[in-house]
């Protein structure tokens, strides 16, 4: 549930990845990447960006965006 709502937040609010770990009651970056990616196999930067970057792209002509997730391989 805390990874959950970690990553509801690092979608849609700019916060620094630290404010994020510990509003979701992690006591490190270094730990909260950690589980993270074990979770959603990137870290929370990562998770950030490929979201932004979903969210730019547009699928119709009325410029709807449409979320997608990245993965890298």
């Amino acid at each position: 549930m805390r990874l959950e709502t970690a990553r509801d937040l690092l979608r849609r609010t700019s916060r620094p990845v630290l404010d994020v770990a510990l509003a979701c009651g992690f006591a490190s970056t270094s730990h909260f990447t950690k589980c993270y990616r074990e979770r959603f196999l990137c870290t929370p930067t990562e998770e950030r960006q490929s979201y932004q970057w979903a969210n730019t792209r547009t699928t119709s002509s009325v410029g709807t965006a449409t979320p997608m997730r990245l993965v890298a391989k």
